[in-house]
């Protein structure tokens, strides 16, 4: 299996992050450190990967499906952030 890059993975999560607001469920995509996609405690990536799953019913294509799935396989597999 083939991760995407941390800096691929934050690209991805701040394209999402446009989609929100602040009482979106999937404000946790916004702590994130700068040009680090990786998840801050197992709590985060937790709530991250929950948010993101619910959105796989919502894709409005093929390539954001994909998208979504490289994410969330990012955020599944990839270490925490060191703190």
């Amino acid at each position: 299996m083939r991760l995407i890059t941390k800096e691929r993975a934050f690209a991805i999560a701040s394209q999402w992050g446009s989609f929100m607001h602040a009482t979106d469920p999937g404000q946790c995509l916004y702590a994130f450190y700068v040009n680090d996609g990786r998840p801050l405690t197992e709590a985060h990536r937790l709530e991250c990967l929950r948010w993101l799953r619910s959105k796989q019913t919502t894709c409005r294509s093929d390539r954001e499906y994909d998208e979504l799935m490289k994410l969330i396989r990012f955020m599944a597999n990839t270490a925490l952030r060191p703190n």
